[in-house]
């Protein structure tokens, strides 16, 4: 029996990892596209797209594993079928049940890992995904061009002499018009600082005038620290329950939620199908598997997406208990009496 599951477990493990890393790389490829969207609005470089590439890597993964677990199951099961293998296997007194139970165990270790996946790890990389790119956009909007007006730092209209490198400027002009007063500053240089997406601009060897109709004065300065008024908005991340309970999200939470939960039990509601599809006679059965699986996986997605809407959270059960009572009875018909 120990070798019957080791064998088993050979012939799954190179499905999988082949059927993994095609689906892997195209979804990769279009999560980099999709990236690269970015660079119109906000300016990446390599590593900032890798960086925000592994950010991403998470909820990337939760969507093509669960596929990849049902396709490269049943194939193995319909491998051993097609080679006459599984007809020796029943023939030597091993029930069907075996079969099951083995692909139970990894079924069960998909899903508790696409719920970590979901439910811990996407949550913590998709607010650190949202910060990225809310700092990169504060950023953006501060892109000065020396010898340009119109260019604004929060309340202050800025212009720029010369640009000495992509975050230092000299001959620095700010003016700032309020009701009662206005304010200008001059300084040599200046420099961008940023931190924790607070943008933050030191001005270096300068003097300072505000007047109003009453007043003037002058002031001095070796450095002053202008902060950005427009602050960026970032999420700060505490712990999962935090995330999924946020009231000011709770509808597309919910919905997140009912997806997340259905994508992560379809392994062990797919257990059933795997030995109901993959497991024919070559002699008297034509192997219709290709056309099963994607039958199978087709009406799953597209049922429980659609039951969302209408009756929202209890879409889980629903689907859960739905897909059981049709799997089993096809298994117990088709494979349990048969074999």
């Amino acid at each position: 029996m120990h070798k019957l599951k080791a064998y088993l477990l050979t012939n799954f493990s190179h499905l999988y990892f082949s059927i993994f890393m095609p689906l892997f790389v195209i979804a990769s490829v279009i999560m980099l596209v999709k990236i690269a969207a970015f660079t119109s609005i906000i300016q990446l470089s390599l590593l900032e797209m890798l960086k925000l590439y592994t950010f991403m890597l998470p909820e990337l993964l939760f969507y093509i594993l669960p596929v990849t677990f049902f396709v490269s199951a049943v194939l193995a099961v319909s491998k051993l079928s097609n080679d006459n293998e599984m007809l020796v296997i029943f023939s030597l007194g091993i029930k069907p049940l075996t079969i099951l139970n083995f692909f139970a165990r990894l079924a069960f270790i998909q899903s508790l890992l696409l719920f970590l996946l979901f439910f811990l790890v996407t949550p913590y990389a998709k607010s650190l995904a949202g910060n990225f790119l809310k700092i990169k956009k504060n950023e953006a909007k501060f892109n000065i061009e020396a010898s340009e007006y119109g260019h604004k730092f929060g309340e202050w209209l800025i212009f720029v002499g010369k640009n000495i490198d992509e975050n230092k400027f000299a001959d620095i002009i700010l003016f700032n018009q309020k009701q009662k007063e206005e304010t200008l500053l001059v300084a040599n240089t200046a420099e961008i600082i940023n931190k924790a997406g607070v943008l933050t601009l030191q001005l270096n060897l300068g003097k300072g005038f505000t007047y109003s109709k009453d007043s003037l004065s002058q002031m001095s300065f070796r450095k002053l620290y202008i902060n950005d008024s427009a602050q960026t908005d970032t999420t700060t991340y505490v712990n999962t329950k935090q995330y999924w309970f946020n009231p000011d999200r709770r509808e597309a939470l919910k919905k997140q939620f009912i997806i997340g939960s259905l994508l992560s039990l379809f392994p062990l509601i797919s257990v059933f199908l795997i030995p109901t599809i993959g497991i024919i006679n070559v002699r008297h059965q034509k192997g219709h598997t290709y056309a099963y699986i994607f039958t199978s996986i087709i009406l799953y997605y597209g049922v429980s997406f659609s039951l969302i809407k209408p009756i929202g959270l209890y879409t889980i059960a629903i689907m859960s208990i739905m897909s059981l009572l049709i799997v089993i009875p096809l298994y117990i018909q088709t494979i349990a009496k048969r074999y």
